[in-house]
């Protein structure tokens, strides 16, 4: 064996002409068609060995093994995955021929980060599963692995289940022993090997990966370098609690390069202002994502994001089975059809490997009207208002919302690759000339801190005095205890706006093209509030500041409810049955809406809509210009 690096070195892919066929993957295929259809391992090594010397034999099955351990490192040392698992195992056990495979093993050894969407069935964690098991095996006792999921029970039957049938069926034996949740070469060793991570449904800070770190290597690798390795992969990543992402950016905060550490997250598509949502956005924003085409981008928050889509399944597109496992035409079929059919939120997640369009079916705000929202009003002149909803005690927060209303001439979009300071949308008229209408800006949202009525009247009073707000223009939430804060307001300061939302809807369009009124149509003030946000999002009548934080907002704003009564009328869900489905009481949306119905209410009118509107030459936004007593919108001369 001493002379094995010399016979490898008449087989190194980089030194073989372009033109020449690769005597890596014909080895490959030899020494694969060895060991899985004559399950021989003597006349696999006899294929490394014949390289140089046609004759050349091995004398028994333990020198056989000695060859191929060695020939499945030097492939390993290249990076040569895919035949590296050609060598290990059978097709019927696994493959990475599949499109699916081999886009996410590219994206894996190119990022250090990366998010995989996808739909049912279609390989995701067990080919991410794959991968690192091969790559632990590259570098064994210096490679640390954490596969994270939901429960044991989980992580038990499905991943680590496969990674323990890949480990006990390599046609080459591997090092390490296998143990509940983990492989290891050593059992006293924690910061090497692969292990499972329990981080179960409902921990608010897991912090399960805290203090984990690379290191300093006893002896720098020749390629890997002076530091040990980290590999983190989150298994059913939408199901495991937002605190982990705490523990990643810690991470992520003290490693370099691609080498070093990678953290995969494996999930299935459901809420698009979820943590895994947020870090799948691509630079352009989510109205750019295209259902036929956007397979692999890079995001704003700097992952490199891969969907599989099961609609291209190999299965799929031949109608049958080309790669057993993975998804075929009829179950896909019968997916869509327990999905209640296309362009439902079960299709788009499980069919297509995509965050459903519009949320659910019966959401007040739909994800698609946010695809546009962020950006900044080039403003002609402003007023600064506020929105307050309050919480004295419990569980909810006290949470602010100051913005700015007034004309503007037009908005400037968020920064991106071909607009780096951010393309500037003009309002033009129909017949081509500069136009402005009024808009409300969000700028700021943040929490105040709890405290009896009086201290918060005083918080909020400072702060909206800093800001600039005069009390007019301020809407407080004036439920239960919040009556106490506005009343104290009213009588200290001036003539603050006070919304119960539990009283009827007003007699207030929302928009001038409205024919009905909200008390007409809405069961009580809360659903107008929405409805109101609704309308605003709906016809370009808002933009938030890409400096405000929007994960939470845009989760609460898209998963809000609706139905309707028995005398016809819509409304909102109750906030008792909205938080029974899991989710947090809808604080910053709540303050929202108390800012859109306190300019409504200051406005003492509708608000002029974008009838009609269309992109205009030039990038410019077209309006059909209307004046009424407010003036809110006009042609410019």
């Amino acid at each position: 064996m001493s002379n094995f690096p010399d016979i490898l070195s008449d087989i190194v892919p980089d030194i073989i002409p372009d033109n020449c066929p690769d005597k890596v993957s014909q080895l490959v295929d030899k020494i694969s068609f060895a060991l899985h259809a004559l399950d021989d391992k003597k006349a696999a090594a006899d294929h490394i060995l014949q390289v140089n010397n046609p004759n050349a034999q091995t004398t028994s099955e333990p020198e056989a093994i000695k060859i191929l351990s060695t020939f499945r490192q030097w492939l390993l040392e290249q990076g040569r995955y895919e035949d590296t698992a050609k060598v290990l195992w059978a097709p019927a056990i696994f493959s990475a021929d599949p499109a699916s495979v081999r886009l996410m093993w590219g994206a894996i050894k190119e990022s250090s980060q990366l998010m995989v969407m996808g739909a049912a069935s279609v390989g995701k964690s067990f080919s991410l599963g794959v991968w690192i098991y091969l790559d632990w095996l590259r570098d064994p006792e210096n490679t640390n692995v954490k596969i994270v999921g939901p429960s044991e029970d989980h992580l038990e039957k499905n991943l680590f289940s496969h990674l323990v049938t890949l480990h006990q069926s390599a046609a080459i034996p591997s090092p390490g022993t296998c143990i509940r949740l983990g492989i290891t070469l050593d059992l006293h060793k924690r910061d090497a090997g692969i292990y499972g991570v329990v981080v179960p449904i409902g921990k608010k800070a897991p912090a399960r990966l805290q203090g984990i770190k690379v290191k300093a290597r006893p002896k720098a690798h020749p390629t890997l370098g002076k530091m040990t390795r980290l590999r983190v992969m989150l298994e059913e990543a939408e199901d495991i609690p937002v605190g982990i992402w705490d523990d990643v950016s810690n991470i992520l905060s003290n490693t370099d390069g691609v080498e070093q550490f990678k953290i995969f997250a494996a999930f299935n598509p459901k809420d698009q202002n979820g943590a895994c949502g947020v870090r799948c956005e691509p630079m352009d924003g989510w109205g750019h994502f295209d259902l036929d085409a956007s397979y692999r981008w890079h995001s704003r928050r700097g992952w490199e994001v891969v969907r599989l889509d099961g609609q291209t399944s190999e299965n799929v597109i031949a109608g049958t089975v080309v790669y057993p496992g993975l998804q075929s035409k009829t179950g896909l079929e019968r997916i869509i059809s327990n999905s209640g059919g296309v362009n439902t939120p079960g299709y788009y997640t499980f069919a297509r490997g995509a965050f459903p369009k519009d949320g659910a079916d019966l959401v007040i705000i739909p994800q698609v009207l946010l695809d546009d929202v962020m950006g900044e009003y080039q403003f002609v002149t402003s007023t600064v208002v506020a929105g307050v909803d309050i919480a004295l005690e419990g569980d909810d927060n006290a949470v602010m919302t100051v913005g700015r209303y007034g004309p503007a001439s037009g908005w400037r979009k968020r920064p991106t690759r071909d607009f780096p300071d951010g393309e500037v949308v003009h309002f033009v008229s129909l017949d081509g000339r500069p136009a402005r209408k009024s808009v409300l800006q969000i700028d700021q949202q943040f929490k105040l801190p709890k405290a009896e009525t009086i201290t918060m009247a005083k918080a909020i009073r400072t702060t909206c005095e800093d800001a600039g707000v005069d009390p007019e223009w301020v809407c407080v939430d004036r439920t239960v205890n919040g009556a106490g804060v506005h009343d104290y307001l009213k009588s200290t300061w001036g003539p603050v706006k006070g919304v119960n939302p539990s009283f009827a809807a007003s007699e207030i369009k929302i928009l001038e093209e409205d024919t009905e009124t909200p008390h007409q149509l809405y069961e009580r003030l809360v659903t107008e509030l929405w409805y109101a946000a609704r309308k605003f999002f709906e016809h370009k009548l808002i933009k938030i500041s890409p400096t405000v934080p929007t994960e939470r907002l845009f989760n609460e704003l898209t998963t809000r409810q609706f139905n309707t009564n028995a005398r016809g009328k819509i409304k909102v869900e109750a906030k008792v049955e909205y938080k029974s489905r899991g989710h947090k009481s809808p604080d910053f949306a709540d303050s929202l809406t108390m800012l859109i119905h306190g300019v409504r209410l200051t406005v003492g009118g509708p608000i002029g809509s974008s009838e009609g509107a269309q992109n205009g030459g030039g990038g410019g936004e077209v309006f059909r210009p209307k004046t009424d007593a407010t003036n809110r919108f006009q042609t410019l001369d």
